[in-house]
């Protein structure tokens, strides 16, 4: 793995709420979304697996992790080809709904969201909040 790449995206990923307050909306749901899968998700597990060791489980972390840094990525290249990390964030949300547990359907949720409004912005240039 690129770990250059790693390191761009850890460096260009807001990590107070002062950084998130100069995104846009769309970006502030991406990493959000993001966070929540990776942060949360993980917490999840600790959380649950101590109460009683289920396979599934395992997968659920994985799947958050993988399609958590996923939307990260999105979030660091929507503004290079906007409306190409947009429907790729609207699929990595929905691959986080549907395969995530829980904690995969809430950041799922919050990533559609920030996807659907990144391309209503690649479809009128006007709307940009």
């Amino acid at each position: 793995m690129d770990t250059k790449l790693i390191e761009d995206i850890w460096e260009d990923s807001p990590k107070s709420i002062e950084e998130l307050e100069k995104l846009s909306l769309h970006s502030i749901l991406l990493a959000l979304g993001g966070y929540i899968a990776i942060g949360i998700g993980t917490l999840h597990f600790l959380l649950t697996i101590i109460e009683e060791f289920e396979y599934i489980r395992i997968f659920y972390l994985i799947i958050n992790i993988v399609f958590g840094f996923a939307l990260l990525l999105s979030y660091h290249r929507i503004n290079v080809d906007t409306r190409k990390w947009a429907l790729l964030a609207l699929i990595f949300s929905l691959v986080l709904i549907s395969l995530g547990g829980i904690v995969g359907g809430l950041a799922g949720l919050v990533g559609l969201l920030g996807g659907i409004l990144a391309m209503l912005v690649t479809l009128n240039e006007s709307f940009d909040i």
